[in-house]
């Protein structure tokens, strides 16, 4: 009698794009993306964190839940991009005036096992980014504001 290796259940990928439009311009979302360990989009749960030149490594909590993650990441003009063992994504800006910004998260990633499959079909990872995003917006659109009433009181 032969016994069957259980084969592994492969699960579907996924893909999260979310778009926002920022009050600030578009240099200041650049500036505070590209500022290592300033801005931790997508991070905010994350113990543990360490950005260095290229290379991000974070345990990342998620309820009871804590995974390892490192990824390498690179900064360009309007766009930052990352990839990591089972996921991939990018932040592109794109000017829409003086003082406001199109902000694009695109996030591609793969479930490995039953949890992340669960989470992936509860949409966690998409209120996560909205979340996320909304947050930077904020933190943001106020420096933005900030900086405009600075020179009325100056």
């Amino acid at each position: 009698m032969t016994t069957a290796t259980p084969t592994a259940i492969p699960f579907k990928p996924r893909h999260v794009s979310v778009r926002r439009e920022v009050e600030a311009p578009i240099a200041m979302l650049e500036e505070r993306i590209h500022r290592p360990g300033s801005c931790r989009l997508f991070l905010r749960t994350a113990a543990h964190s360490h950005f260095g030149p290229g290379h991000l490594d974070a345990e990342i909590r998620l309820g009871p839940l804590r995974r390892h993650y490192t990824a390498s990441w690179v900064a360009r003009p309007g766009c930052v991009e990352w990839a990591a063992g089972t996921s991939s994504g990018a932040v592109h800006m794109s000017r829409l005036g003086s003082d406001r910004t199109l902000v694009e998260v695109e996030l591609f990633w793969q479930p490995n096992n039953a949890v992340d499959a669960a989470l992936a079909r509860a949409d966690v990872a998409r209120r996560r980014v909205v979340s996320e995003l909304e947050r930077l917006s904020a933190v943001v659109e106020s420096e933005a504001g900030e900086e405009r009433l600075g020179c009325l009181v100056a």
